[in-house]
């Protein structure tokens, strides 16, 4: 599933991946320009990712799959530290016993249910609500599925879907494709098992057909999406959507397409912000961690701005009662966005790494949590870390003389410590209890 890229693989395909915060893509960011038609198309692909990054910080589904994973990786090094300071030697089969762990928080974001066949055909997109049990919850709770008038299946409204719809909404938006031609385009990213790849605009296509006063379906559907990503019970929330947008449109609450779309937003965010404490609880859970940190230990520091910057998300929704869609969303607003949420790392080709805005602490706090997590997620694999993986597999190191070279390639663990600790791969080691145990003993009061 391209959900579950790592970014050690070779796939040329774009991604964002919260397991290591980074958005990959497969062109120089600095080429890029939505007034540019030649670098249009990578533009919006861009856009695509950096949508799912706004995703994570900005929604109760992302911020809650955040929470789940920084609590794991919070326990991870507190278990490695503790194994450091009895004098053992367990860190590799520490890191280990957190792999199921590591998996579950991508329920989260991707849990999806497989397409199922029932007794209906249709040559319209129609929904139907099912009882299934969900793993998030724990519980058996409602949820719809929207038929496909390809290939006849109904298709779960699952979290994928929905971050993929909205994702795939801002693609369109940029690129200038309207409701009219979008059909011509679903075919983007066929695959030879799903060729129509519904899960980027099924929704999309039941608003066309459902609501045809609607002249600006590409904003409706992103609404949609966003608004059914602040809520845990997605599939519970959704019928409750659906129900009130059809009393907009019955009750002749439908006068003006601008008027529509502020009191769908305002009236469904003060709903989930003001009559639920699903906000309050993930703040609460946010203090927690926070909490939970020692502040004399390198890799918290960029936890703490992750947690804070989680809770500064929830805030500006709570607050502001906006959603992120702008009407152009173009270099200009990316810039908006990455002022009030900062930037993922982004890798491109030839070992080129950047991010949106030139911050060089809250870079080195984001690149040692990159780097505890690929070198975990390597320990995790059984793959090799004999030699630095941030100088070949992904070349995110400043430091490129030939001597250090050559002790990065052949005794990664025997690297001193640089003014500064200015070495990722020593940092990530030291956290991850991986050094020499007379290296870790400076360390240990």
């Amino acid at each position: 599933m391209e959900d579950e890229l790592q970014v050690l693989t070779e796939d040329t395909n774009p991604f964002y991946c919260l397991e290591h915060f980074p958005i990959k893509i497969n062109f120089r960011l600095s080429n890029l320009s939505n007034a540019n038609p030649s670098s249009i198309e990578d533009f919006a692909q861009f856009l695509h990712e950096y949508t799912h990054y706004l995703q994570t910080i900005t929604t109760i589904n992302g911020i809650s799959a955040l929470l789940s994973f920084v609590d794991k990786l919070l326990h991870m090094s507190i278990d490695i530290a503790i194994d450091i300071a009895l004098g053992k030697d367990n860190s590799h089969l520490i890191i280990k016993s957190y792999k199921d762990e590591f998996k579950i928080f991508y329920n989260r974001l991707y849990w999806n249910k497989k397409p199922k066949k029932f007794p209906i055909c249709s040559n319209k997109p129609i929904y139907i609500i099912q009882t299934v049990y969900n793993p998030i919850l724990k519980k058996q709770s409602k949820e719809i599925f929207i038929y496909n008038t390809k290939d006849c299946l109904f298709h779960h409204v699952s979290t994928t879907m929905l971050r993929e719809n909205m994702a795939m909404m801002a693609n369109f938006s940029i690129r200038g494709i309207g409701q009219d031609s979008i059909m011509d385009h679903v075919t983007i990213y066929p695959t030879e098992d799903n060729p129509y790849n519904c899960k980027y605009w099924l929704i999309f296509n039941y608003f066309l057909y459902k609501y045809p006063q609607i002249t600006n379906v590409v904003k409706f559907t992103y609404y949609f999406c966003e608004l059914a990503l602040m809520a845990i019970n997605t599939g519970e929330f959704i019928e409750k959507l659906l129900n009130d947008i059809d009393d907009i449109m019955k009750n002749n609450k439908y006068k003006n397409e601008n008027l529509f779309f502020d009191l769908l937003w305002k009236s469904q965010v003060g709903y989930i912000t003001h009559n639920s404490d699903v906000v309050s609880s993930l703040i609460v859970n946010i203090k927690m961690s926070l909490s939970k940190i020692v502040n004399d230990n390198e890799f918290y520091f960029p936890i703490i701005r992750i947690l804070e910057l989680a809770e500064s998300g929830l805030r500006y929704k709570q607050q502001n009662c906006i959603t992120i869609y702008n009407d152009i969303m173009d270099q200009i607003w990316v810039q908006k966005m990455s002022k009030i949420f900062l930037s993922p790392i982004i890798l491109q080709p030839d070992g080129v790494f950047s991010m949106l805005f030139e911050d060089e602490e809250y870079q080195t706090l984001l690149g040692i949590l990159f780097g505890v997590t690929i070198i975990s997620d390597k320990i995790i694999r059984n793959e090799s870390i004999t030699y630095c993986p941030f100088l070949d597999e992904i070349p995110i190191c400043k430091l490129s003389t030939s001597d250090i070279n050559a002790i990065c390639s052949e005794h990664p663990f025997d690297i001193p410590v640089f003014e500064k600790g200015g070495c990722l791969f020593y940092n990530t080691a030291l956290i991850l209890g991986l050094l020499k145990k007379d290296e870790l003993e400076k360390y240990i009061e």
